[in-house]
């Protein structure tokens, strides 16, 4: 498997004086919605892509459920899932209240052997997958 990217110049942040510098950036190809997803999940298993549309809203409400109730949420192979919050500090005990919180995040870690597996991929140019598209 392998991803595109981009070379996209940036500023130099390190030594600004220098000029810019070029790095190489992922490309998205596109983006697979949850109908497209049921569709490959029902060819890997048993389920008709109906059901396995209904199971992937059902593990979502489900995760949007326990977190709001303080639960972290573990996919065996893909990752966890934790809420964080950005708030204000205050000197004293006393003084922490809820209204200090301003925003709540939605943090996910995945495996090590998820890690792992996409630090595998290759690198494909972009410029290779637009020639494919005009010739």
């Amino acid at each position: 498997m392998s991803l595109y990217y981009n070379k996209v110049q940036k500023r130099n942040m390190q030594e600004p004086e220098k000029g810019n510098l070029w790095y190489p950036m992922i490309r998205s190809i596109g983006t697979i919605y949850d109908d497209e997803l049921s569709q490959l999940v029902s060819e890997r298993t048993s389920l008709h892509p109906r059901d396995s549309l209904v199971a992937i809203y059902g593990m979502q409400a489900i995760m949007k459920e326990k977190m709001s109730l303080g639960h972290n949420v573990c996919l065996r192979d893909l990752g966890s899932f934790r809420l964080t919050i950005h708030a204000s500090g205050v000197a004293t005990l006393d003084e922490v209240t809820p209204e200090l919180i301003k925003q709540v995040r939605i943090r996910y870690l995945p495996t090590a052997a998820l890690r792992a597996y996409i630090n595998n991929v290759g690198f494909i140019p972009v410029e290779s997958l637009l020639s494919q598209i005009t010739t």
